[in-house]
Parts: structure tokens; C-alpha cells; sequence
């Protein structure tokens, strides 16, 4: 399950849209500076969002995983860096996304950003 996690990751760090658009599921959301619905408008908004910006890394710590069925709830603390406009950034916060089995893969149902809250907690939450 992480793995498909770390690939949708990967896609992303790359700004393969393609790649994006077989991981998320047609009806998937996103929440962050703004609700998103459907993976068109997903990738409609990675489009111009991917504009001046170069990922240079990114990586996720204290994961946590529970399945249920067909559904998985994944969270962890997710750092990204990199350069916008040329200017150096860093963003971090707690994810929380939820993925569905389809024919026997992996697809992003939800992701739920949290505020950028840098630096990374030391401790796993109780």
C-alpha cells in the first residue's frame, strides 16, 4: 500500500500528469488551500500550479496505514522542497489521504493537506 503511495509521490515530484491521472480516482478529492472534485479538476489545477516550480525532494515520516476492505486511510508528516519562481521553499504538515482497491490497484480517493507547520514533531501523535 505505501508503495502505491510512494509512487503517486514520485508522479507528482516529477509533474508526470499522465502518470497522476491513472493514481487518482475519477471521483477523488482534494483539500487543501481549496476543495477540489474529480480528478479533472485535480489535474486542471496541478497544470497551472506546476508553473514555476521545480520539486527537488520530498518526503513522508511516521506513516500510518488502516485498511479496511477495499479502503485504505493513510497519514503521515510530509515534508517538500524545492524552488518557486527561483526562490527556495519548504513546505510540511500532517497528509491524510484516503485510497480505494480497484481491480487490484491502488487509487487516490482523497487527500486533506494540513497547514504548513514546519518543523517535523518528534513524536508520533497519540
Amino acid at each position: 500500500m505505501l508503495a502505491g503511495v510512494d509512487r503517486f509521490w514520485d508522479a507528482y515530484a516529477r509533474q508526470d500528469l499522465a502518470a497522476l491521472e491513472r493514481l487518482y480516482a475519477e471521483e477523488a478529492v482534494q483539500i487543501g488551500a481549496q476543495r477540489l472534485e474529480g480528478r479533472e479538476a485535480i489535474l486542471r489545477y496541478l497544470r497551472g500550479y506546476y508553473k514555476g516550480l521545480q520539486i527537488q525532494g520530498w518526503s513522508h515520516t511516521q506513516n500510518s496505514v488502516r485498511l479496511s476492505g477495499n479502503l485504505a486511510l493513510v497519514s503521515y508528516w510530509g515534508e517538500e522542497t524545492g524552488l518557486a519562481d527561483g526562490d527556495a521553499y519548504r513546505v510540511a504538515g500532517w497528509v491524510s489521504e484516503v485510497w480505494i482497491r480497484r481491480d487490484g490497484a491502488w487509487l487516490n480517493l482523497q487527500s486533506h493537506f494540513g497547514a504548513n507547520q514546519a518543523p517535523a514533531p518528534e513524536e508520533s501523535p497519540p
